[in-house]
């Protein structure tokens, strides 16, 4: 069955830190942002979990339990070391998301429950997930195609990229080329890494290619975050999406929307 045990591993021994040795086990929400002893998530499996700078360990949704019944949950939870927080989300499962606008963050916007979603923790520090098997904005469950970002300084989550509805086929454009209008299919069970330069990149899974059906996919995408420390951008709250050359790119900003800068001495 599904279980909620923490441990932890020292290099020599397994210590037990926290949740139940049985199955099942129930969440205690507790108040949400308020560490307390007694709160704990709830059993579940497929969800996605980070470490922040701090040490802190954070973990989303999953499909398991809440405090009185089960299901796909998008319940956001912190670890400090020795006491659990709820952090965002919903104490219910089975929640719709609440995308609001493209691009700008808010504390009111967040994901629907999900399993299966693929995770990435930037440079920054802020956490990223894409798609699994869950709840769009509106409807049934299913394979979704949706970018999220938390910030954990602001507490907030944004809308980045993809589709409020499930079952999107993907538009692939041309390999190996970046262009504003890409976008991988729903899936869930992606692979998911970080590369050198800081990009995220995403592998396969099951879902949706670029035609009609669901099946296993073998697809490699890459997603640019190498221009996300330029002033202009930051201060706009963008995520650089794509290079368009001349010193220009695609951001998250809104459709359409480009900034430009200079070089000069190899500083930008």
């Amino acid at each position: 069955g599904y279980l909620n045990d923490l441990w932890r591993w020292d290099g020599t021994r397994w210590t037990w830190m926290s949740g139940s040795k049985t199955i099942a086990a129930s969440a205690v929400y507790g108040s949400k942002g308020v560490a307390a002893d007694a709160n704990v998530p709830g059993a579940r499996y497929g969800a996605a979990a980070w470490t922040a700078g701090s040490g802190n360990l954070w973990r989303f949704g999953g499909n398991g339990y809440t405090a009185t019944s089960s299901g796909r949950l998008n319940d956001l939870w912190r670890w400090d070391g020795a006491r659990w927080t709820w952090m965002a989300g919903s104490s219910a499962p089975n929640r719709l998301g609440t995308y609001g606008q493209m691009g700008v963050p808010s504390t009111s916007n967040s994901p629907g429950g999900r399993m299966l979603m693929s995770a990435w923790k930037d440079a920054d520090g802020a956490f990223w997930l894409f798609g699994g098997d869950g709840f769009p904005a509106a409807g049934a469950s299913g394979y979704l195609s949706d970018l999220w970002r938390w910030d954990g300084a602001g507490e907030t989550w944004t809308w980045v990229a993809g589709s409020d509805e499930t079952g999107l086929t993907g538009t692939y454009g041309i390999l190996g080329a970046p262009n504003a209008a890409n976008a991988p299919g729903s899936r869930a069970s992606g692979a998911a890494w970080v590369d050198a330069s800081g990009d995220l990149l995403q592998f396969g899974g099951q879902g949706n290619g670029d035609v009609a059906g669901v099946g296993e996919l073998d697809d490699v995408w890459s997603r640019g975050l190498s221009c996300r420390s330029l002033a202009a951008i930051s201060a706009a709250g963008a995520v650089c999406a794509s290079s368009t050359g001349n010193g220009a790119f695609v951001s998250d900003a809104g459709a359409g929307a480009t900034y430009s800068w200079s070089v000069s001495g190899g500083t930008i």
